[in-house]
């Protein structure tokens, strides 16, 4: 029997890089303001970790978002608008993402430390590879590799869909599942994880669920990162996700007690549907 976990997938943006992941917030907010149409950091943040063109188009089927479009532009958005959204969301977010790749504290050590336990470290985003070829050379500067980056354009669909963890797995050649461990900030990461039959980490001080940057991370008051961070920790279990933790900093002793249920024959939790 397996008890040993053979592979850690990690996200990037939120959980490695880009603490509050706040690159794409901006860009998003940026593309629809082209268009004559607002929208807010709030509504971009509850699909992110989708690929960019699905996380577009769930952003145009919110209603509010629907009904300023149809207002300004007469009918619903077409494939091509979505389309021509996606271009300028590439556009925007490169012009950017260097300020954006600043790594997550100790998030480097952390995974050279899981490194030395001779556990092989993948990685899976919503990122196309065009924005990863900026994000990476970047990682590498600040002392953090990775041995696999998987994109949603690699594979035929993204989150939450397990293919990105299957190719990363593959890459890796590493299995069974059940002695992978997905760690990501955003609920359909942790669903892609689970989908894949993995175990799953949820992140939440240095996320998408917390949402705050470095500056925000300093101004914002106890009580009310305590509040944001009680309520990410509700959206993780409300999922069924295995473990909740801060930051990546905080992942050892989890990887510790993932491999000691192991001994015991557990197994990861299966997806719970949100109602």
């Amino acid at each position: 029997m397996n008890n040993k976990i053979t592979a850690i997938i990690f996200d990037w943006a939120g959980t490695i890089i880009d603490q509050g992941s706040c690159g794409p917030i901006h860009a998003f907010i940026d593309i629809f303001a082209a268009k004559g149409i607002k929208i807010t950091g709030e509504q971009v943040r509850g699909p992110m970790g989708m690929n960019k063109i699905a996380h577009i188009k769930k952003l145009t089927e919110l209603p509010e978002i629907h009904h300023q479009w149809v207002k300004k532009h007469g009918q619903p958005p077409l494939d091509k608008d979505i389309q021509e959204l996606f271009a300028l969301f590439e556009t925007a977010l490169e012009r950017n993402l260097l300020q954006y790749s600043k790594l997550i504290p100790d998030a480097a050590k952390t995974i050279q430390g899981c490194r030395e336990k001779n556990i092989k470290i993948g990685s899976t985003t919503g990122y196309s590879r065009s924005q990863m070829n900026i994000i990476i050379p970047e990682a590498k500067k600040q002392g953090l590799f990775v041995d696999s980056v998987v994109c949603s354009s690699d594979v035929p669909e993204g989150r939450p869909s397990p293919w990105m963890i299957f190719e990363a797995a593959k890459q890796l050649k590493v299995y069974p599942p059940s002695t992978w461990v997905k760690v990501d900030d955003t609920l359909v990461g942790i669903e892609e994880g689970k989908n894949a039959g993995a175990w799953t980490i949820g992140v939440t001080k240095t996320g998408n669920l917390v949402g705050l940057g470095d500056s925000e991370l300093i101004t914002t008051t106890p009580d009310e990162l305590k509040k944001r961070i009680l309520n990410a920790e509700k959206l993780f279990h409300h999922i069924g996700t295995d473990f909740i933790i801060s930051s990546v900093a905080d992942i050892m002793p989890v990887l510790k007690e993932i491999e000691e249920r192991m001994k015991y024959g557990e197994h990861p939790k299966r997806l719970s549907p949100i109602n």
